[in-house]
């Protein structure tokens, strides 16, 4: 049972760390460019890409690695709340899968 719990809390993990890695922003502005807010369900990364020039309206791409001059600041009490959230999620689907599975047998 605790095997089961630490891997439905390893693929929230999982799944809560790849979304900023799929997650495209829109800015309008220089000010939008210095506080690019990235996460799913809850925001949790805050990129600085004010190093940029674009064209308005720009599309930024949220991962946090790409190698230029971005920082990142993290807030992992969002991490926290959104894996908490998937891990529900994703308990409560394998409940209903479990339930499923004994009525079929």
């Amino acid at each position: 049972m605790l095997v089961r719990h630490a891997t439905l809390i390893a693929i929230a993990a999982l799944i809560i760390f790849s979304t900023p890695f799929l997650q495209k922003v829109t800015v309008y502005s220089k000010t939008d460019l210095m506080s690019v807010q990235c996460g799913w369900p809850l925001s949790f990364i805050t990129l600085d890409q004010s190093w940029q020039d674009p064209p308005y309206p720009w599309q930024v791409h949220c991962s946090p690695v790409r190698g230029y001059d971005t920082t990142a600041d993290y807030n992992w009490t969002a991490f926290v709340v959104n894996a908490a959230l998937f891990y529900a999620g994703l308990t409560l689907l394998f409940y209903v899968y479990s339930l499923v599975r004994r009525k079929q047998q």
